[in-house]
């Protein structure tokens, strides 16, 4: 954790929020990256994983737009079986901000979700019914608009507001990754 830190000239008190998977559209980077600009400079966004050269192409003038360069990491995927857990459990909040484009999306619950209960991070995600039974049902992190970057960003920061909260958080969470196996 602190090797990362120091390797992305990051402050020891820095929040880093992480979105990990395919890097690509209808997943809610592009509003985690504005999110950004409703924080203040001691938050990073890491984001773990490919796309096509043309959307993280996008995704960086975005970063550029939106004034947050110094705030997003893109990181290449990174071999899942022996490595990705060891990225997940570096940051402090995972995001999970998809926009609700169709039912499937709707009442899913990805991958992604569970990793990052397993890895022990606390999560932010979208407001749809499934992530809000297990994020409230576990009291492990924040639901929220996935198409509201300002709302992130609050949800975001009321999750590090105090390390008391976001210590009660990843106490949850390690409950949950108990029974979420």
């Amino acid at each position: 954790r602190l090797q990362f830190r120091e390797a992305n000239q990051l402050p020891d008190d820095s929040i880093i929020i992480l979105y990990q998977g395919a890097v690509t559209f209808n997943r809610g980077i592009e509003n985690s990256i504005k999110a950004l600009r409703f924080l203040d400079r001691s938050y990073y966004l890491l984001i773990l994983g490919n796309g096509s050269d043309d959307y993280v192409k996008r995704l960086k003038e975005l970063v550029y737009e939106q004034n947050v360069r110094e705030n997003v990491i893109f990181h290449q995927a990174v071999p899942h079986e022996e490595e990705l857990w060891k990225y997940t459990s570096l940051a402090d909040v995972g995001v999970l901000c998809g926009p609700n484009t169709c039912l499937s999306y709707y009442y899913s619950l990805p991958n992604k979700l569970f990793e990052y209960i397993q890895a022990g991070l606390p999560v932010i995600s979208s407001d749809f019914p499934e992530f809000k039974k297990i994020v409230y049902g576990y009291d492990i992190g924040e639901c929220c608009n996935p198409d509201d970057s300002e709302a992130i960003a609050m949800h975001i920061s009321k999750m590090c507001s105090g390390k008391t909260r976001l210590r009660q958080y990843r106490e949850n969470v390690m409950l949950a990754k108990n029974d979420l196996n």
